[in-house]
């Protein structure tokens, strides 16, 4: 079994570092300007061997978020209307 894998939020920073928005209902949202919930110091980008952390996760138990490298494989929490979607793997 899996155990308890991160889940992949719609949050990223590749626009401007540092700068954080949430894609939601096709809107563009900065989350700055709302309700944030980072672990303890982070977002801190830094992946491995100085790799840009972009993309933005949940940890299961504790719900907090992290930012990680965007090429990490991890289980996206998707909203949806009730249609069928095609999850395809890409940048």
């Amino acid at each position: 079994m899996y155990g308890r894998p991160d889940m992949l939020l719609a949050g990223s920073d590749s626009g401007s570092e540092g700068v954080w928005y949430c894609d939601i209902e096709c809107q563009r949202q900065k989350i700055s300007d709302g309700f944030t919930n980072w672990m303890a110091n982070e977002p801190n980008n830094a992946g491995p061997s100085g790799t840009d952390e972009n993309c933005m996760v949940m940890a299961p138990g504790n719900w907090k978020w992290n930012d990680i490298v965007c090429d990490s494989y991890k289980f996206p929490l998707c909203e949806a209307s009730g249609e069928p979607i095609t999850l395809k793997k890409g940048k």
